[in-house]
């Protein structure tokens, strides 16, 4: 009851109906001046602004490094801001406050090596009700160069941004509108879902709900195995084995031809790669043969980089580090840019500028790498083998979920650290769902777009034309306010004409007559 009348006063504080509209404005463009306020965390607000209607092409942070500009949706104050984190180092972060605020903060977590704030999702979150916040991660653009030699830069990389962001956006809230949020929530997918678990493992207290998509943990073998993996296309050696996107094609329809079918029905998306058992022996062409212009078959240099690809990756005493690329990724145009005979940038900058130096020579990259990168593992970055048990106990909830197309981080590592978190709390499914359940979606890419119905609400970018489809925000506040967890998340299509419910993991989906269900193991 408290939390509702709490609610009321904001939005009665924040409707124009009640002649406070203006009183809001004037708050937000004066907030500058309140230093004082938040001198105690290091924050100094650089900027405010009431836009009182959408606005298009309004100017981006680190317009040369990220995007230039963004856009605004709702009426809603715009506060930009900076947190010293040490004498050497500083975040650059912006929480944007709606005039519908419905008294709770979504924050956002970040990409690739995590130097762009997030304003697709901003603008989403705000359109929402959310006070939204979401920070540069300590540093501007994609490259890794500012880690080299700075571990202050790189511990807010790690460590610290989301917290502080969070921390610093809630004060701001309590200066704009008279009291902090009510509930705490965080979206974030890729980088940003591993910051999901990285913040549930160290910082419990933060959030009340946590989304994390297609989460980078296990980082050190994810990082280490794109290396590996580009290795056998010639990234270190020579480009014998590097196939084009015809080539890619080639292995695509293949793919499909042989692991299609495995859900029951053909339509051109394998529900679950590491049920395939792709054998790209079919593609090598006869022996004396070339592959030809068209490509109509490959080489045995071009199947012999394949079957490693497919295979998991172990270490120097044959332990398991990490499973195989994606079979259920069939995307040529993705494949043939990722393995093009080039090291993938994240790997190359953090082998470069954290791991051996910007002198190492790629030549020399192997399995010997990864172990010296899980080796190194500055402030824990794997965020693999942590802790969920005061997360848990307060009360917080998680929604994982990740794309069984996945080109850039392999679905099965999803499940490797769901089972981990089980066996680390020692619980069942059963009891694991109580507080986290992860979703895998048939058909997904890397957190969005795809074949077949993908669209759930996960990010700005994904909002389902269809009522009848599930948003993953609407469903994450449902389960922390009002106990009503998710069973399935209901994906539509682009054009919002298909449905597909998407199992929470153990569950599988499988075809029953026309529609997919979800059904245990002993069931299919």
């Amino acid at each position: 009851m408290g939390n509702s009348w709490m609610l009321l006063a904001l939005l009665v504080l924040l409707d124009p109906a009640h002649g406070t509209a203006t009183h809001f404005s004037t708050s937000c463009n004066s907030l500058a001046k309140h230093a004082s306020a938040f001198k105690s965390l290091n924050t100094t607000i650089t900027n405010s602004t009431f836009f009182p209607a959408p606005a298009n092409n309004v100017p981006a942070h680190a317009p040369t490094l990220c995007q230039p500009t963004t856009v605004i949706t709702v009426p809603l104050c715009r506060i930009q801001f900076i947190v010293k984190t040490s004498d050497i180092s500083a975040i650059t972060a912006e929480i944007w406050i709606p005039t519908h605020y419905t008294g709770r903060s979504l924050s956002l977590g970040n990409g690739g090596l995590a130097g762009c704030i997030d304003y697709d999702n901003l603008a989403y979150g705000s359109s929402k009700g959310f006070a939204a916040i979401a920070s540069n991660n300590g540093h501007d653009g994609q490259s890794g160069a500012p880690f080299l030699n700075n571990s202050q830069i790189l511990a807010d990389y790690i460590t610290r941004s989301v917290h502080i962001e969070t921390l610093a956006g809630k004060a701001i809230v309590q200066e704009l509108v008279g009291s902090q949020p009510s509930r705490s929530y965080y979206s974030g997918c890729s980088t940003g879902g591993r910051q999901a678990f990285y913040s549930a493992f160290h910082f419990p207290d933060n959030f009340d709900g946590i989304i994390a998509g297609a989460p980078g943990t296990d980082w050190n073998n994810l990082l280490g195995a794109f290396g590996l993996w580009e290795s056998f296309f010639g990234a270190t050696t020579n480009n014998a084995s590097i196939i084009d996107e015809a080539g890619w094609a080639l292995v695509a329809n293949e793919k499909l031809k042989q692991c299609d079918e495995l859900d029951g029905v053909r339509d051109g998306i394998i529900t679950e790669g590491e049920g395939c058992d792709f054998r790209p022996e079919e593609l090598q062409c006869p022996e004396g043969l070339g592959t030809g212009s068209p490509t109509t078959c490959l080489s045995r240099n071009q199947v012999t980089a394949l079957k490693l690809l497919y295979n998991p990756i172990y270490g120097l005493h044959g332990e398991y580090l990490f499973p195989s690329h994606n079979v259920a990724s069939t995307n040529s145009s993705t494949l043939s840019t990722l393995f093009n005979g080039q090291i993938f940038q994240p790997t190359e900058d953090w082998v470069k500028y954290v791991v051996k130096g910007p002198n190492f020579n790629f030549s020399e990259y192997g399995v010997q790498t990864i172990e010296q990168m899980n080796a190194l593992n500055p402030d824990n970055i794997a965020t693999f083998d942590g802790d969920l048990t005061p997360f848990r106990k307060k009360g917080g909830k998680v929604i994982q979920y990740h794309g069984q197309a996945d080109p850039l981080i392999p679905p099965a590592g999803s499940k490797l650290f769901y089972n981990q978190q089980a066996f680390n709390l020692g619980l069942k499914s059963f009891q694991l769902d109580e507080f986290y359940r992860l979703f895998l979606i048939a058909g997904m890419t890397h957190c969005t777009g795809g074949l077949g119905s993908t669209n759930f609400g996960q990010d700005g970018t994904a909002i389902p034309s269809n009522p009848a489809a599930s948003n993953v925000l609407d469903d994450i506040v449902n389960w922390v306010e009002n106990g009503i967890a998710p069973d399935t998340i209901i994906g539509a299509s682009d054009d919002g004409k298909s449905l597909r419910a998407h199992c929470r993991y153990p569950q599988r989906s499988v075809l029953d007559g026309t529609n997919f269900v979800c059904t245990t193991a002993e069931n299919t």
